[in-house]
């Protein structure tokens, strides 16, 4: 029988017996183990978004009224970023737990050859992991930019506050986005 050929009785088909398997049919839990774990990354980076667009509209308000005499009308502001910044230190924390889950599954998977086409699973940890820093680096700055924001006087340090949480140096968001994305096509294209 030749080796390319299916095995075909309706309605079932089986693969040849004697056709090499691609390993990522012998693990197909790994994949949808690890797939699992890139869309957290996934929407856990959107929910990093949405806080971060509602702490720079925060972060403005509390810039805008800002004078050396610290007004009441600055508490509720101050304690919303407080808010935002503690959702944002539990996708911190979420990301943590998706990359130690991540690390457990290329564990498991590392004696049984290759999981996926193109990656080796080491590699879906390595980008969490600069994922993970990148994001815990700025959660930190943006802890500190909560902390001092209300207490800046001169304009300067108002403007340089606010472009600090829009830019959020510390993460490349073309960088991260471009690799979520080959992660979700690379394990896609195993579970097809």
């Amino acid at each position: 029988m030749d080796s390319k050929r299916k095995c075909t009785f309706t309605p079932f088909s089986f693969d040849d017996p004697e056709t090499p398997r691609s390993p990522s049919v012998l693990v197909p839990e790994s994949c949808r183990s690890m797939r699992e774990q890139v869309k957290a990354v996934e929407k856990n980076l959107n929910d990093w978004q949405a806080y971060h667009d509602i702490g720079l509209r925060l972060l403005k308000i509390i810039c805008n009224v800002t004078d050396e005499t610290l007004p009441d009308e600055l508490v509720q502001p101050c304690e919303k970023l407080d808010e935002v910044c503690d959702k944002l230190d539990a996708i911190v924390t979420n990301l943590k737990a998706i990359l130690n889950k991540m690390k457990a599954i290329a564990e498991l998977q590392k004696d049984r050859g290759p999981l996926f086409r193109t990656w080796e699973t080491k590699r879906f940890v390595e980008i969490t992991e600069e994922i993970y820093e990148s994001y815990r680096k700025e959660a930190e700055e943006k802890r500190i930019i909560h902390e001092i924001a209300p207490r800046q006087f001169t304009r300067k340090d108002r403007v340089s506050n606010c472009s600090m949480w829009r830019v959020q140096p510390l993460i490349d968001l073309a960088e991260t986005n471009r690799n979520v994305g080959y992660m979700l096509w690379e394990i896609e294209e195993i579970l097809r």
